[in-house]
C-alpha cells in the first residue's frame, strides 16, 4: 500500500511496518464505514471536503488583503476539522501554568474518564510564499487568543518549543496534539515527542490525488471515529500495536533469514572446495572460518543491496523498468525461479544462477553507459577483490536457490510470503548488520555438540525487542520438524530442543559428550544434536562489539542529531550556500549520518528556493528534483568514501560541484 502525502517522521511508527499493519485493518474499517450512513464514514467526509479545501487554499494564497485571509483560512479550518469528526470552536484554556494561557485551542476531546486525549490548534497564517512551512515552526499570534491583549499571551515561542515546555509538562495535559497548517497536518504524540517523532499529511498532495487508500489510511489515523471513539479502543492505537508488532517480527525474521543464507552460502563453497582454498598463494590449505564467514556477509548484503535497489526505484540505481536489466539482470527475475523444482542432476548441479549473480554485480560494479545506463557503484561492499573465495568458485543452483528463497520468502503460520523490501527501512537493515556483525564463523574440524548457556536458552539474544518475530520463525520450524515424527517417535519428540539461532552459541568435541549432564546439551531426538566434521557453523560466539559500545546508530536517532546540527548551522542560509556546504563523517560505517543529512539538505533546500524564487513546483515533480539533481549532486561525492572505497580518505570534508539546474526562472 503506497501512502502518498503521509511522511512517518522519525519512526512515528516502525519504518515499513505502517502500510503492513493498515492493510488487514484497513479493509475491516472501511468495510464497516461504508455499510453505515455516509455521513458517518470519515472517508467519504474528506473526500467529498477535498477540492473546496483546495479552491480556499488557492484563495489565501492569491489575496493580499490579511484580515480576507484570515477568514478564508478559517472556512478552510473548519471544513477540514468537521470533515475528520470533530467540533469547532475556539476555546480558552482553564489549565495554564503560572496563569500564562499556553495555546489558543480549537478543539480539545476528552476520553471517558474526563482525561484531555485531543487537542487541536491552529498554526498561524503565515505570509505570501511561507503557507508551506512547518506548522512546528511558527509561533502564535496575539489575535488567534480570546483575549489578544492579554499580557502573558504566549506568542514568542514557536509551537515546537510550547509541546516540549509546555503541553505535554501538564500533568493533565494530552495524549495527542494535532496542529492544523494550512498545508499540512502534524500528529504529535507525548510518548514519542521526546524522539521528535511525527505523522506529517501533505494536504495538497493528499487532496490533488484523492487516493481512496491515502484518504481512508488519513481518516484511520486522525479523525474522531479513530483517536477519540465514543466506545471502545482508538482504531489508531490498535493500528500501533499491530505496526510495532510487525515491525519486530520482520526484523526479527529478517536477522535469522540471513543467518541462515550465509549457512548455506559457507556450508556450499566448503563443499565444492573440498573446504580447502581453490587459488591463490594459499592454495590447497585449509580455509579460515572467520575469513569465509566475513565473505558470506559481505555477499548477502551484496544481494539485499540488490533487493533494496531494485524494490525502490526513487534511488534512482536500478531500474526494473528496463526491459534488458528486468529480464536479464534483475533480483525480480532470479526470484521468479525460486520456487522451480530442480528435477535433474544438470539442474540441480549447473551453476546459472550463481553466474546470473555475479554478472549482475560486476556489472553494477564497473557501470554500464550503454543500454542500460547503471552507474558505477565503486564502493567496498560491491568489489570483487574484497571476496576472493567467492570469486574463485562456481556454486551450485541447488544451494544458490536456497539462498535466494531464505532472502525472498518469509515463513509464518499463517503460510509463504514475499519479503518485502520496499517497506524495510533503513533502520532495520541497520539491526540486521548490528547484530550478524558479531557472529562468526568456524569449520567444524570434528564432530561437535552443542551446549545450553548457563544463563537459560534465548537469555542472551542480541536483541531483545526482535525476540518476538525470531521466535515466531522458530516455532514454526519445530511445528514442521513436528509434524514429520510418527507416533512411535514421540518420546524422542519430547526431548526435540529448541535452537535459538540468534543467541551465543558453546560446542564441544563429541567425544566429550559424557563429561556434561543431559540438561547442559542440546539434543535432537534421543541422541545429542551432532554436527559433523566439515561443517559450518555461523553463529553469536561472543560479546565484543557490546563491549566495545560498537553500535549501529538507529535511523530516529540519526535524524534527531542531523535535525538539530542543521537546524543551527543553516538557520539564515540562502539556498545556494546549502549547496556548497561541505560534509564530514568521521566514522563512516554504515553512512547512516550521511544518508540522513543528505535528505535533510535536499528537503531544506528546495524549501528555502521556492520561497526565494516565489517559484512552487509542483508536488509530483519534488521526488524528481530532489534524487536527480540535489541528492544525487551530494551523493556521487559521497558513494566512494565508503569504507576501503576508492575517493577521499574516510572523514575527509567533500565539497559538491557546482550548482544543478534547479529551480531555473521559467
Amino acid at each position: 500500500m503506497d501512502l502518498i502525502g503521509i511522511e512517518n517522521e522519525a519512526e512515528f511508527f516502525p519504518a515499513g511496518a505502517l502500510s503492513d499493519a493498515l492493510e488487514d485493518e484497513l479493509r475491516q474499517i472501511t468495510s464497516q464505514w461504508s455499510k453505515g450512513n455516509a455521513a458517518d464514514n470519515p472517508s467519504h467526509r474528506l473526500a467529498l471536503c477535498a477540492d473546496p479545501y483546495l479552491l480556499s487554499v488557492r484563495q489565501v494564497r492569491n489575496t493580499d488583503d490579511r484580515n480576507r485571509r484570515w477568514e478564508l483560512r478559517k472556512q478552510a479550518t473548519y471544513s477540514l476539522i468537521t470533515a475528520l469528526g470533530y467540533e469547532y470552536s475556539r476555546l480558552s484554556l482553564p489549565i495554564a501554568i503560572e496563569g500564562q494561557p499556553l495555546v489558543p485551542l480549537l478543539t480539545r476531546v476528552t476520553d471517558a474518564e474526563g482525561q484531555d486525549f485531543v487537542w487541536i490548534l491552529e498554526a498561524p497564517l503565515e505570509g505570501h510564499g511561507d503557507e508551506a512551512s512547518d506548522p512546528l515552526g511558527v509561533s502564535f499570534e496575539r489575535n488567534q487568543f480570546l483575549e489578544p491583549d492579554q499580557e502573558h499571551a504566549e506568542t514568542d515561542k514557536a509551537i515546537e518549543e510550547l509541546l516540549g515546555d509546555g503541553i505535554f509538562d501538564l500533568r493533565n495535559g494530552p495524549r495527542h496534539v494535532l496542529i492544523f497548517g494550512l498545508s499540512q497536518i502534524v500528529l504529535v504524540d507525548r510518548h514519542k515527542w521526546p524522539a521528535r517523532s511525527v505523522l506529517r499529511f501533505d494536504l495538497q498532495e493528499i487532496f490533488s490525488l484523492k487516493e481512496a487508500d491515502t484518504l481512508a489510511v488519513m481518516a484511520c489515523l486522525i479523525s474522531r471515529e479513530a483517536r477519540a471513539p465514543v466506545q471502545g479502543v482508538p482504531i489508531a492505537d490498535r493500528i500501533e500495536e499491530d505496526a510495532q508488532r510487525n515491525a519486530n517480527a520482520v526484523t526479527g525474521s529478517l536477522k535469522l533469514t540471513v543467518r541462515n543464507a550465509i549457512e548455506i552460502l559457507g556450508q556450499e563453497i566448503l563443499t565444492v572446495t573440498g573446504g580447502k582454498y581453490p587459488s591463490g598463494p594459499r592454495k590447497g590449505v585449509w580455509i579460515d572460518g572467520p575469513e569465509l564467514s566475513l565473505e558470506c556477509l559481505r555477499y548477502m548484503y551484496r544481494l539485499l543491496f540488490l533487493f533494496y535497489a531494485e524494490a525502490n526505484p526513487r534511488l534512482n540505481i536500478l531500474d526494473l523498468k528496463d526491459p534488458i536489466y528486468a529480464s536479464g539482470y534483475s533480483m525480480e527475475a532470479l526470484r521468479e525461479l525460486e520456487s522451480v523444482r530442480l528435477r535433474t542432476p544438470v539442474e540441480r548441479e549447473g551453476t546459472y544462477l550463481w553466474e546470473s549473480l555475479q554478472r549482475t554485480l560486476n556489472l553494477l560494479y564497473d557501470g554500464n553507459g550503454t543500454a542500460m545506463r547503471l552507474p558505477a557503484v565503486k564502493v567496498s561492499l560491491l568489489d570483487p577483490g574484497s571476496t576472493p573465495i567467492l570469486n574463485a568458485v562456481n556454486l551450485r543452483n541447488e544451494a544458490i536457490q536456497k539462498v535466494i528463497k531464505q532472502l525472498s520468502l518469509k515463513q509464518s503460520r499463517r503460510g509463504t510470503a514475499r519479503i518485502s523490501y520496499a517497506k524495510l527501512g533503513i533502520g532495520q537493515l541497520g539491526a540486521v548488520y548490528e547484530t550478524l556483525i558479531s557472529f562468526t564463523g568456524v569449520v567444524a574440524k570434528q564432530d561437535l555438540i552443542e551446549l545450553r548457556p548457563q544463563t537459560g536458552r534465548g537469555a542472551a539474544t542480541s536483541d531483545e525487542d526482535n525476540q518476538e518475530g525470531a521466535d515466531e520463525d522458530l516455532d514454526d520450524a519445530d511445528d514442521q520438524n513436528l509434524d514429520d515424527v510418527g507416533e512411535d517417535e514421540e518420546d524422542a519428540v519430547s526431548r526435540l530442543d529448541k535452537v535459538d539461532l540468534l543467541a551465543p552459541s558453546y560446542f564441544v568435541p563429541r567425544s566429550r559428550a559424557s563429561e556434561f549432564k543431559p540438561d547442559e546439551i542440546v539434543f535432537d531426538g534421543t541422541d545429542a544434536r551432532v554436527y559433523e566434521k566439515g561443517t559450518f557453523i555461523y553463529r553469536l560466539a561472543g560479546r565484543d562489539r557490546e563491549k566495545s559500545a560498537s553500535y549501529y546508530t538507529p535511523e530516529p536517532l540519526a535524524r534527531l542529531l542531523v535535525k538539530h546540527a542543521l537546524m543551527e548551522r543553516c538557520r539564515d542560509m540562502p539556498a545556494d550556500e546549502i549547496l556548497e556546504l561541505k560534509i564530514l563523517e568521521p566514522a563512516m560505517g554504515s553512512a547512516a549520518f550521511l544518508v540522513e543529512t543528505t535528505n535533510q539538505l535536499a528537503d531544506l533546500y528546495l524549501e528555502r528556493k521556492q520561497k526565494e524564487t516565489g517559484v512552487t513546483i509542483p508536488q509530483e515533480d519534488i521526488v524528481v528534483e530532489k534524487q536527480k539533481r540535489i541528492k544525487k549532486r551530494f551523493l556521487r561525492f559521497l558513494l566512494p568514501l565508503s569504507r576501503g572505497g576508492k575517493g577521499p580518505a574516510s572523514g575527509a570534508a567533500v565539497s559538491p560541484p557546482s550548482s544543478p539546474r534547479l529551480l531555473r526562472a521559467r
